[in-house]
């Protein structure tokens, strides 16, 4: 079992390295920008480069990123569908930067369109997204609670597609 905590990447994506280094992480997740906005400024390639050789230094190739709360990909509303969707990629970006090899995120909420609907909304938009920019990074579903119209409260959602 590996011991690790999120970090903040409070004065440069880089400090949550060394925060990790601190806490005697073996392991960390980050946000690769602030979990609560559509967009951010992007990384500089100065930050970048911190990033990779402390990143290096330390031995640490166990990384993950969060998304973004905000991110929907199986929303109704077609303008957080498209906000989500360009959030993501921007994300997924941001983690083929860093070498970031896994990205966590939460399937969505169907918001009243059904869980099927829903399915197909987050299994297309995906799918769609990696055709398209070929992204290293590994997009990883956390399962949820499954309050409201949450997705991925079941074992029947993984099963959903065999692709993920």
């Amino acid at each position: 079992m590996l011991l690790g905590a999120h970090e903040s990447i409070s004065g440069g994506v880089f400090n949550s390295l060394k925060l990790a280094e601190s806490d005697g992480c073996e392991c960390l997740q980050i946000f690769t920008k602030n979990a609560n906005r559509w967009v951010a400024k992007p990384y500089s390639d100065k930050d970048v480069n911190k990033f990779k050789v402390f990143a290096e230094n330390l031995g640490f190739d166990r990384i993950c990123a969060h998304s973004a709360y905000l991110i929907n990909l199986c929303s109704p509303k077609k303008e957080t569908e498209e906000k989500s969707v360009k959030c993501f990629i921007d994300e997924l970006s941001r983690c083929d930067q860093l070498n970031v090899p896994f990205y966590v995120m939460h399937p969505g909420s169907h918001l009243g369109i059904g869980e099927q609907e829903g399915l197909n909304k987050i299994v297309l938009n995906i799918d769609r997204v990696y055709s398209e920019y070929h992204f290293n990074v590994m997009t990883l579903l956390e399962v949820t609670a499954g309050q409201g119209s949450n997705l991925g409260y079941k074992w029947e959602h993984r099963l959903y597609n065999s692709k993920f």
